[in-house]
């Protein structure tokens, strides 16, 4: 397994796109397939990288959450747009409120 591609056991990563990777953190959505019972499903996962038994360092998965219902996907997108937007409206607020104190 090169650097570039992450550490999943298990499964079959079909696709992924990193989320953030920075410092000894790496976040990414993975695509995957699960060959024991022919199922595909969605996933993020958050890896950390730590020293392996051999001393040096590796990813290892500090945590992960999966989609199984590909018919949910929808729904969390469009959940993750709306909440974006509040905490837009949220930012532009602090932004606002912080820069009319200054004056």
């Amino acid at each position: 397994m090169s650097e570039d591609e992450p550490p999943i056991q298990y499964y079959e990563v079909i696709d992924y796109k990193t989320i953030a990777k920075r410092g000894v953190w790496w976040i990414l959505l993975a695509l995957c397939r699960d060959a024991q019972y022919e199922k595909t499903f969605l996933a993020f996962y958050k890896f950390q990288k730590r020293k392996g038994p051999d001393g040096e360092p590796q990813w290892q998965k500090k945590s992960s959450f999966r989609w199984n219902n590909i018919e949910h996907v929808p729904k969390v997108v469009e959940t993750l747009q709306a909440l974006t937007d509040v905490w837009k409206e949220q930012e532009d607020e602090l932004g606002t409120t912080q820069g009319n104190e200054q004056e």
